[in-house]
């Protein structure tokens, strides 16, 4: 498993796609991101164009990760992204312990295939006055990233499109010896 990281249009999404294409033919997109208003709209068109001709099996799947059955295994499974998929169990779910149900939901996604690449967002350093209701969403996605990154092979996080290894052996994904 793969954990990749960044903040808001840092270039993780291309990286992941990219990457994802090196490890596997038969791939599926989880894409979480709820279409709310015409923004959310845009965003999801310009991320399906992204990805349009690399191969991928789309599955457009908001939240319950976790009891979703698989029809079939693949080689590769990008999640896009935990951080749309935390606010979608948080406030539009009545589940009790989101943050396991999440874990939960990952691991059924390494079930179900070969390698899995998480994309999530680093939001932690972007101020300090915040709603409570805010600063719990900061705190569940802090523990998400934590937990994903203990059962991750690699961690990678990418700042201005480049990527800083904080896990894993680079070779592997590169070819670089």
């Amino acid at each position: 498993m793969i954990l990749i990281i960044g903040g808001s249009a840092s270039g993780k999404s291309e990286f992941a796609e990219e990457l994802a294409v090196r490890l596997g033919d038969k791939k599926l997109y989880i894409a979480t991101m709820k279409p709310y208003d015409q923004e959310c709209v845009s965003r999801i068109e310009k991320h399906q164009l992204m990805r349009l001709d690399k191969g991928f099996d789309n599955l457009e799947l908001h939240n319950d990760l976790e009891t979703y059955v698989f029809s079939e295994t693949y080689d590769l499974i990008l999640l896009e992204c935990l951080s749309n998929l935390l606010a979608n169990e948080m406030y539009a779910s009545d589940k009790k312990e989101v943050v396991s149900a999440i874990l939960d939901g990952i691991k059924n996604i390494c079930q179900n295939s070969r390698h899995a690449i998480i994309v999530s967002n680093e939001i932690f350093s972007y101020g300090d006055d915040y709603s409570a209701e805010t600063l719990n969403y900061i705190d569940h996605l802090g523990k998400l990233n934590a937990g994903i990154a203990k059962m991750a092979d690699m961690v990678i996080e990418v700042v201005a499109g480049l990527p800083i290894y904080h896990r894993g052996v680079v070779c592997k994904v590169h070819g670089a010896e």
